[in-house]
Order: C-alpha cells, then structure tokens, then sequence
C-alpha cells in the first residue's frame, strides 16, 4: 500500500536532462558569480525562459530548447 502512494507521473526524460545541460553549458557557462548576480540565478533563468515558453504553449520542451534564435 505505502508503494502505491508514492508513484509519481515523471515529467521529463533523459533526453530533456541532456538537451538542458548542454543549454546551460552554452548559455551561461562564462557567467561569473561576482556580477552581483550568481551564476546558479543566470543558469537557472536560462531553464526558467524555455520552461515560460512552454507554458505559453510554444511546443513541447525539446521543441522550444531547440528552436532557432
């Protein structure tokens, strides 16, 4: 019974993970921390505007973090 009640639905696959962390690593790789900003705030922000784009109905999140421009 206890199995049952902790069965999620997973929102992501491995590939999202993959295609997220290049995305990253391109993006906000050369982001220092003593900008007055942290480096985790830019790299989160990067995850934050696909995932707004999606929300917004855009595509999925593969469709949207590898979209041109």
């Amino acid at each position: 019974m206890i199995e049952s009640a902790l069965s999620y639905e997973k929102l992501y696959t491995d590939s999202h993970i993959e295609i997220a962390a290049k995305i990253i690593y391109n993006e906000a790789r050369s982001v220092k921390d003593n900008c007055g900003v942290s480096g985790d705030c830019h790299r989160a922000a990067v995850i934050w505007c696909i995932l707004n784009r999606v929300d917004a109905g855009y595509g999925d999140f593969e469709e949207v973090a590898t979209a041109p421009n």
